[in-house]
């Protein structure tokens, strides 16, 4: 495993700058889809009167999907 400090990414993005951004674009794309399909679960518990549908998507978003899934 290699762990990179902020120097460290701070140098690649100076020198490399085409990778920084490829490698980091892809990270924000991948974090803007995770953040609103919560956002849409949220909204969907907000709206549900059911409490046990609520309890189980905040367990969801909590613990992570559970492999049983049922």
């Amino acid at each position: 495993m290699y762990i990179l400090r902020l120097d460290d990414l701070e140098k690649l993005r100076i020198e490399f700058p085409e990778m920084f951004s490829e490698l980091f674009e892809g990270a924000n794309d991948r974090l803007k889809c995770e953040l609103l399909l919560k956002l849409e679960v949220i909204k969907k518990c907000d709206t549900q009167q059911d409490g046990d549908f609520q309890a189980r998507f905040a367990r969801m978003f909590t613990y992570g999907i559970p492999n049983n899934q049922s």
